[in-house]
């Protein structure tokens, strides 16, 4: 596919802009590039986002003597079921202020919509999966056996409810996509309504040592460095707007890291490493078990072009994903948007036109186009 509408120096999106976007879906739906309206539906400053971390809660639950980290945003709006957002592989408010601070620019930017962030297993105040999880999600690359989600994921869909907090839609990134899609199986059947899945790694398959390299050295330290330095979004996160989590909730950094909670961190790490690195066929094959959980989800993959964690191959990959998930469940509303240009870590430094595309997801599953869509 052809960059067309901008370079990846810039990768820049003007307020009213026209971005060519190509999506791949099943041939019932088609295959077709669509222009979207760059013109999120609330315009945000620093002082909104600061706003929204005021009135967030953060806490950590607990179930079965699994412990999981949240932030919970807009919670009056949660009546009208909420958005579960599972982040990266090393995601965690405790850990990561900035992480609080995405989330909170998310909320408001859409005030009227719930959002429950979710620290990722074993980081912050999540308990990691236990040791024989561990085996299976490295085996499997899968957060599930035999079909059956874990126990980890069962006991966190069921914390969040005893909370009436009823997950409509799911949000999953990078590695946090692997857990979103456990998560909606472990839902009550026909609850989920909506998923987005951006930047999923399984879409193409490396070896774990690669992605190791990709995910940590060129994606997170060198690639990912130089996008946050030169991001042009006013809302992305910097050292100060960091710091400022850290002053208005300071009860998340009184608790002091255990080594237990260390040693976690860096088993899940590796866990991941193996993980993630299984190809499209357990991608596939993870999309099919939701589809038959629930029937009526629509589930949007948002893929970068130039995502430096896969091959050349990715769109060869995201087309096989998509024919196998339409061959074994044909009612399945699946498709794969891809961003010309966009990078892995396109969320960070440019997070106002991924959180508009995701949302136009959660809403309408139907982009609005400027014109027309070209077939």
């Amino acid at each position: 596919m052809q960059s067309e509408y901008f370079g990846s120096e810039a990768a820049a999106f003007n307020r009213g802009e026209a971005i060519g976007l190509f999506t791949m879906a099943p041939e019932q739906y088609g295959s077709q590039r669509v222009e979207l309206l760059h013109n999120p539906a609330t315009e945000i400053t620093d002082a909104a986002v600061r706003a929204q971390l005021h009135t967030a809660r953060w806490y950590p639950i607990e179930r079965n003597g699994r412990r999981y980290e949240v932030m919970i945003f807009n919670p009056e709006c949660a009546e009208d079921g909420v958005d579960a957002f599972f982040s990266t592989y090393s995601s965690s408010i405790q850990d990561n202020p900035g992480n609080a601070y995405e989330a909170a620019a998310t909320a408001a930017r859409y005030p009227e919509r719930s959002l429950v962030y979710v620290a990722s297993p074993g980081n912050g105040s999540t308990t990691a999966l236990s040791r024989h999880e561990q085996r299976a999600y490295r085996k499997s690359g899968m957060m599930a056996e035999d079909t059956v989600p874990m126990e980890f994921v069962q006991n966190l869909a069921a914390a969040l409810a005893e909370r009436n907090l009823n997950v409509r839609s799911v949000i999953g990134h990078s590695a946090g996509t692997a857990v979103a899609l456990a998560f909606g199986r472990a839902l009550p059947k026909g609850q989920l309504e909506n998923m987005v899945l951006y930047a999923a790694p399984q879409v193409t398959a490396v070896s774990p040592a690669s992605l190791a390299i990709r995910a940590l050295g060129w994606e997170n330290f060198w690639r990912g460095r130089q996008s946050r330095q030169h991001a042009i979004d006013p809302t992305a996160v910097n050292a100060q707007r960091a710091r400022f989590v850290t002053e208005e909730h300071p009860e998340i950094y009184r608790e002091p890291r255990t080594l237990k909670q260390r040693l976690g961190k860096l088993a899940m790490l590796a866990t991941n490493m193996f993980a993630l690195a299984h190809g499209p066929e357990v991608l596939s094959n993870s999309l099919q078990a939701l589809f038959v959980r629930q029937p009526d989800v629509a589930v949007t993959i948002i893929a970068p072009e130039q995502d430096g964690l896969h091959t050349h191959d990715l769109m060869f990959n995201m087309r096989g994903v998509v024919d196998a998930v339409a061959d074994k469940t044909p009612q399945a509303k699946l498709r794969a948007v891809f961003i010309p240009a966009g990078e892995h870590a396109f969320n960070t430094y440019n997070p106002a036109f991924v959180d508009e595309l995701t949302h136009v997801s959660l809403a309408h599953w139907d982009y609005q186009r400027t014109a027309k869509a070209a077939a």
